[in-house]
């Protein structure tokens, strides 16, 4: 990862601000981290930290300002595909399956685009499926967990709470409606992807 400021006449000077250089999912100091394949970035300013999605640590790594790295959610395992796979739960022992895009609803929920699925990281550390089946080329709308995707690579925070998200190989925009109560607080995602 690197950091890029702003010098005189509208140049740049970028430096490297975290990460050995080799591919690999290892934890530590800017020099000692390794990434494999960092893919989305966003600046967490309630923290002041990046969050990077780690598309073949298969992991998302918060990086602090003096470029320090640590898992924060999926398996920590120095051997990347050790670390694979879908499963839900707290962020300890959640598994992701190629993260790309990164966002974080009004609610400060992180939301995760994966290959086949969109997640949800709760502030108190719980990860949860919102949409997609699983691996298939045949695109769907529908229930949240019945519709399926191919290749999530973005997401958008709508100002209403929705999710709109790249359906890549379908050659698609889809999105992912929110319920709000009469208060405008959220309710669980809808069931209509």
């Amino acid at each position: 990862i690197y950091k890029c400021t702003a010098c005189p006449l509208g140049r740049w000077l970028c430096c490297r601000f975290s990460g050995e250089g080799s591919s690999g999912s290892r934890d530590g100091d800017f020099e000692y981290a390794r990434f494999a394949q960092p893919e989305g970035i966003i600046f967490d300013e309630e923290n002041d930290v990046l969050l990077v999605s780690d598309y073949h640590g298969h992991r998302i790594r918060q990086v602090d300002m003096e470029g320090d790295v640590i898992t924060v959610a999926g398996m920590n395992a120095e051997e990347q595909y050790a670390a694979r796979g879908h499963v839900d739960g707290p962020v300890t022992s959640a598994r992701f399956h190629h993260p790309h895009a990164l966002a974080f609803d009004k609610w400060r929920n992180l939301i995760v685009a994966e290959d086949y699925h969109v997640r949800i990281i709760s502030p108190d550390g719980n990860v949860q499926t919102l949409a997609g089946e699983g691996p298939n080329d045949k695109p769907r709308d529908g229930p949240g967990l019945l519709s399926r995707f191919q290749r999530v690579y973005d997401i958008a925070m709508a100002p209403n709470g929705d999710l709109a998200v790249t359906d890549t190989f379908n050659n698609k925009i889809r999105f992912i409606h929110r319920n709000l109560d009469a208060n405008g607080n959220p309710q669980p995602f809808s069931d209509d992807a």
